[in-house]
């Protein structure tokens, strides 16, 4: 970069439900407790500026054991000044047939995470909020939003970024470029076991995230 050029300007978008479950899904709980502004300034070049973290979650329903730690989790994560938060919700449409309890239990999905995520990569594209875009995640249901900002515009470059363990040859295919976060990375940015919340109260990272 030239004394004239300006730094890039960064968008890190996270798909937060689909980084989390395929960390849980690979036994690497231990780095959940992870602070996405100092794995997103891993993830830019030298002449690129990040200028906004995004991530995107629902609110876990699945035991009162995990709301708490999702909480605690979320709360950590507003300490960090860059970052805005994107909350889905999850819906029952159906039940189904569990092979394993003998019965029939509530069929629910997950719900606004991808349009969220999809509608502010689309916007922050046509107000020119970034110049490169990084999404992290591994969810093949994005490429056709990073294929609308690819093609419509010339300047704009979307990468998406993999956690350990994972890969989506469709999303290689359609991405600017795909970047591997290494396990490595996870351990390098890790939040301290116990955060200072904004209201003041001690955030400890859950023991089931050691």
């Amino acid at each position: 970069m030239t004394e004239k050029e300006s730094p890039q300007k960064a968008i890190v978008y996270i798909d937060g439900y689909n980084f989390y479950y395929g960390l849980k899904k690979l036994g690497l709980r231990k780095y959940l407790w992870l602070n996405f502004d100092e794995l997103s300034r891993k993830l830019l070049l030298p002449h690129q500026r990040l200028v906004k973290i995004k991530y995107f979650t629902s609110s876990e329903i699945f035991s009162e054991e995990s709301r708490k730690r999702q909480d605690t989790y979320l709360d950590a994560l507003s300490t960090l000044h860059l970052l805005k938060r994107y909350m889905g919700h999850f819906q029952n449409d159906s039940d189904r047939w569990c092979v394993k309890c003998k019965q029939f239990v509530p069929d629910t999905r997950e719900k606004r995470t991808d349009v969220n995520l999809t509608t502010e990569l689309l916007v922050d594209a046509f107000k020119n909020k970034f110049d490169v875009a990084i999404l992290i995640t591994s969810d093949s249901d994005f490429i056709a939003p990073i294929e609308a900002v690819i093609n419509n515009f010339d300047k704009k470059r979307v990468f998406t970024a993999i956690s350990p363990g994972r890969t989506s040859k469709a999303l290689r295919g359609i991405s600017s470029g795909i970047i591997i976060i290494t396990e490595e990375m996870l351990g390098d940015c890790q939040f301290p076991d116990s955060v200072k919340g904004k209201t003041g109260f001690k955030l400890i990272r859950p023991a089931e995230w050691k």
